[in-house]
């Protein structure tokens, strides 16, 4: 049988530095036992918020924060899941 891939996204904006949005999935996913709690304990804290850089005449602004997580369905049963998480720089005048 052919996998299904379903993609959660958290809002209309795909650039979110918030983890508050995704934490009801994420519980969720721990609820069902689709991925190790302490990998996702570590998404948590780990892929969301920003740092500044300080470069020259400016300051580099990285932002980042989970894109999209995806399930795998095959055979009626999720044997996957991914969190795909973005890094967004951005220059910022000092």
């Amino acid at each position: 049988m052919t996998p299904l891939g379903l993609s959660f996204f958290a809002k209309q904006s795909e650039w979110l530095k918030d983890i508050q949005s995704w934490v009801p999935l994420i519980e969720g996913i721990d609820a069902c036992q689709f991925a190790q709690s302490h990998k996702l304990t570590e998404l948590v804290r780990w892929a969301t918020g920003s740092t500044t850089l300080m470069l020259g005449n400016s300051n580099l602004l990285l932002v980042r924060g989970i894109h999209h997580i995806k399930l795998t369905v095959t055979d009626g049963e999720v044997d996957g899941a991914k969190a795909y998480v973005f890094f967004l720089m951005m220059t910022v005048p000092r």
